[in-house]
């Protein structure tokens, strides 16, 4: 909520700090849209900072979150979770100091770094993540991690309802102060109330060591590269790719929606802009908290089986918005695109799964860098295709997205066969030790008997000849079954 809140006020609080930089005259910022060509010459300049801002607040964060992933694996992960909180603190102090300067867009730029160098919300969702992994078995971890989508999104939608009202009523330092008791908050329930996940043995052993060490890059990194059993590694990269760009196609979307409703026929408010912003994340939480653990938990569906569904219902969403041309459909197809929430969910769900316990701080360090650079990378990327495709077709950049998440549905539909089939070709293991796979069953008459007269313990030739059986049943060096 405290991200949310902070976030649109910043770049307002620039917006207006950069139009008094060029203006001293305040009547002209107060009614900037009776001057067109100061508007115009703020508007261009306010596009340049705001990818300064992107890149400050990102860059670092990206940097950090190489780090985290293995340092929380040992030191735990409350310090984490607080960092971002004191970071995002500091740079409140700096945005309210930046009022009483005349160079106040410096002074907004110095906190946005120092936010960014402290994690911002990538290494908090990086952090608890990892502890909802830990916490919970692999049955309960899709509806555990969809319950904590939902709260990011009722977050965001809680937040953004209340810097809104907030900035009508107040100035920006009252809301700038208001995220900052919102952060203290957070680090104290952190401190209280959480339970740490890591074993205190683990964390006493590792407190003294930086978090700073190229090994830890380098542990992280080979997450995503060491051999594992089957195709697990194949599928984890796979996966992770799959989110990163499906993030990266958000993250665009973002900022091609509010061009697009901007655009004829709509001409939308600012108001109508942040009522859609609202209902989006509204019915994405909702839809994660209620439908998701019903579809899960009771229905039983499998993880790869709710992302097919939400991917459908995505193109579904983007085909339906690019030749729209009424303002309440708009708002339909919001809450129709709520099924999409599950496609975050259950590609982290699966690839949780993937991975052995002590690589989940790695892997969702990896994961978060990755979805922090898709959110650099996919703004940029979409509002630039749109631009050049507004003239031609407006709703054309929605297409384009449409047709990546139909790739990206028809390698979740490869996937699934390629689980299916690893599941089902997975060996059985006996009482003693032998690997046998359900299809060798009929090549013993006695069924597994055979295998327990063989293995028997009860002398020491006979558990001998235990051990060739083993390697006759199956091929060791990759786990998989041999004739």
């Amino acid at each position: 909520m405290g991200e949310s809140m902070l976030e649109p006020t910043v770049k307002l609080y620039m917006y207006q700090g950069l139009c008094l930089d060029e203006f001293p005259n305040s009547t002209i910022c107060r009614a900037l849209q009776r001057h067109p060509a100061e508007e115009d010459y703020i508007q261009a300049k306010s596009a340049n900072y705001l990818m300064y801002y992107k890149i400050l607040l990102n860059l670092p964060a990206i940097f950090l979150g190489l780090f985290c992933g293995a340092w929380s694996d040992r030191i735990g992960r409350k310090i984490p979770i607080m960092l971002p909180c004191i970071g995002s603190t500091l740079a409140v102090c700096l945005y309210i100091l930046s009022d009483e300067n005349e160079n106040s867009v410096a002074y907004i730029l110095c906190g946005t770094t120092v936010n960014g160098i402290f994690g911002k919300s990538a290494i908090i969702t990086m952090a608890v993540h990892s502890y909802v992994t830990d916490v919970s078995d692999s049955e309960a971890r899709t509806r555990r991690l969809g319950g904590l989508l939902a709260m990011n999104f009722f977050g965001l939608f809680a937040g953004s309802l209340t810097a809104g009202f907030m900035l009508g009523m107040f100035s920006f330092d009252v809301v700038f102060c208001c995220v900052a008791v919102i952060n203290a908050l957070v680090v104290l329930m952190t401190v209280f109330c959480l339970k740490e996940s890591v074993e205190d043995s683990v964390i006493e052993s590792a407190l003294a060591a930086s978090p700073f060490k190229l090994s830890h890059i380098t542990e992280s990194l080979s997450v995503m590269c060491k051999p594992r059993e089957g195709n697990k590694r194949c599928h984890l990269i796979l996966f992770f790719i799959t989110i990163v760009v499906n993030q990266a196609c958000k993250a665009g979307e973002v900022d091609i929606t509010l061009l697009f409703v901007k655009h004829r026929p709509f001409h939308w408010t600012k108001a109508q802009y942040g009522y859609l912003l609202a209902l989006d994340y509204a019915s994405l939480g909702l839809f994660l908290m209620v439908i998701l653990p019903i579809l899960s938990g009771v229905l039983g569906m499998k993880d790869l089986t709710l992302v097919k569904i939400a991917l459908t219902f995505k193109v579904c969403r983007l085909v339906f918005m690019a030749f729209n041309t009424e303002t309440w459909l708009i708002y339909v197809s919001v809450v129709i695109a709520s099924v999409s929430g599950m496609i975050v969910s259950g590609l982290k769900s699966q690839m949780s799964k993937a991975v052995n316990h002590e690589d989940v701080g790695k892997a969702f360090s990896i994961l978060s860098v990755g979805e922090t650079t898709a959110n650099l990378v996919g703004a940029i990327v979409f509002t630039n295709f749109y631009a050049a495709t507004v003239d031609i077709f407006a709703g054309f950049t929605f297409c384009f997205e449409a047709t990546i998440h139909l790739v990206l549905l028809a390698l979740i539909f490869w996937l699934a066969r390629d689980l299916n089939h690893d599941e089902q070709a997975s060996p059985v293991l006996g009482k003693y030790g032998a690997l046998v796979s359900p299809e060798s069953y009929d090549k013993f008459p006695m069924g597994l008997d055979v295998i327990e007269e063989v293995s028997s313990p009860s002398s020491s030739s006979e558990t001998s000849n235990a051990l060739p059986l083993q390697d006759d049943l199956c091929d060791t060096s990759d786990g998989e079954m041999v004739d």
